[in-house]
């Protein structure tokens, strides 16, 4: 791209080989693939003086930590990054989608839970938590309205997250909670990565009721939900199986496989009505499919 801009634009030459080394040498935060996703139409629309500021945030960037990091949403309105962050998932204008700054000890609290569930996933599904790891680089804790509002979302993923995923801190009161959440928001990931040259529904725009939101759903939304709450439903019985839960918690698990595998059937049966799926997509979906019967 800044071959094809030519002389038009001039960014840092000497922080752009820092930065592409850095993207040589392995994985690059979310903000990387964030800012390349607003930087492209910067630069078609010859809006410069926005795509220079981009490019400014890409050399700033700094190294991806080995592990997961986590961190705090800040306020988007003097945020740069957070602003994108909000701008992502809140794309949809029939469904609001506020976030917002968690306090300290909401982050603090939920940082807890993460890295409890974590460990449960570790000792019940070793291979699906070091997919989880693979997939999750960045854990950024966020809130929904204010306190005393309806609480409308766990967590969130996209495409141009890619690698890193938000979680409402208010949310996942329990190690189960979050160790689900973290396999939820993680199976988004492994999809967009999965969907990257082709599309997996060939409708994905067309809408239908959807089995994890009240409102009627994009079909690529409801083919990701129904694959999600499959992978939800297999890390839900390793965990039982295993016998690393509490007693409440082991309670809790037996009524979530319930709820899983019914809303899974929900989500499969509007697939199968309406969505056009590619070969992959299809066979994606029938290794889910196989796995809840």
């Amino acid at each position: 791209m800044l071959e094809a801009a030519g002389s038009r634009l001039r960014p840092d030459r000497e922080g752009m080989a820092a930065f592409f080394a850095r993207l040589d040498d392995g994985p690059v935060g979310f903000q990387a693939f964030a800012i390349y996703g607003e930087l492209v139409p910067a630069v078609e629309s010859g809006d410069l003086e926005e795509a220079a500021h981009l490019l400014d945030e890409l050399i700033d960037l700094a190294p991806l930590a080995p592990g997961i990091s986590f961190s705090s949403l800040v306020d988007p309105e003097v945020d740069r990054a957070a602003a994108r962050c909000r701008r992502i998932v809140d794309w949809d204008p029939s469904v609001s989608f506020p976030i917002h700054p968690p306090t300290a000890e909401e982050a603090a609290a939920c940082r807890e839970r993460v890295e409890e569930g974590l460990e449960l996933l570790e000792r019940a599904d070793p291979d699906g938590a070091a997919e989880v790891r693979a997939l999750v680089r960045e854990v950024v804790f966020a809130v929904g309205p204010p306190q005393g509002a309806r609480e409308i979302f766990d967590g969130a993923s996209a495409l141009f997250l890619w690698g890193g995923v938000l979680l409402n801190a208010r949310s996942h009161e329990t190690a189960l909670s979050a160790a689900q959440a973290l396999v939820h928001e993680s199976t988004h990931n492994l999809l967009f990565g999965l969907a990257a040259d082709d599309p997996i529904v060939q409708n994905p725009a067309e809408r239908h009721p959807s089995p994890l939101r009240r409102e009627p759903r994009p079909l690529g939304g409801i083919y990701h939900a129904t694959y999600v709450l499959a992978r939800m439903h297999r890390a839900t019985r390793l965990l039982l199986a295993s016998e690393c839960l509490a007693a409440d918690q082991r309670r809790q698990a037996k009524s979530d496989l319930e709820e899983l595998a019914r809303l899974f059937a929900e989500g499969l049966s509007t697939v199968d009505g309406h969505a056009e799926l590619s070969d992959f997509g299809r066979e994606v979906l029938d290794g889910a499919r196989t796995a809840m019967a």
